[in-house]
């Protein structure tokens, strides 16, 4: 259940076995897939370096063949962040409660992923994308 401090902005389906509860409706005639891995970024006006970091973060998602989701939790920006989040297909989550820790609290609530990546670095964030995927993939092969 989405709390004061946070709250989805979109809706999208909510993971299978996720542990994490889901903060907004499965869509309609939207089936429920397992996430296997959430990147969090925590945003306030970073409209000229977010893009890159959702396309780091989704490029190595994808390299990967795993299941995944980019969550941006937005503390209020007002350079345009949240329109560039929402337009790359990234979950908007906005955060009431200003500071840095309170986007990434929100943000990992948020997350329907088995794992969780704190991705506010996008090279750190597609090291570790692409770190946790093999690990997935090896524990998926023993």
């Amino acid at each position: 259940m989405a709390t004061k401090a946070c709250q989805a902005a979109s809706v999208a389906s909510p993971a299978a076995g996720s542990p994490h509860e889901p903060h907004a409706p499965l869509a309609p005639g939207a089936r429920a897939v397992a996430v296997e891995l959430s990147v969090v970024i925590p945003c306030l006006n970073e409209a000229e370096t977010l893009a890159v970091c959702v396309r780091k973060a989704q490029r190595a998602i994808a390299e990967q063949g795993i299941s995944g989701e980019v969550i941006v939790a937005d503390n209020g920006s007002s350079d345009g962040s949240q329109e560039i989040a929402e337009e790359l297909g990234a979950r908007l989550i906005h955060v009431h409660q200003r500071g840095y820790g309170s986007a990434l609290m929100c943000g990992i609530t948020a997350a329907r992923g088995r794992y969780v990546i704190l991705g506010d670095d996008a090279d750190k964030a597609e090291e570790a994308a692409k770190a946790q995927a093999a690990a997935i993939e090896e524990k998926t092969a023993a």
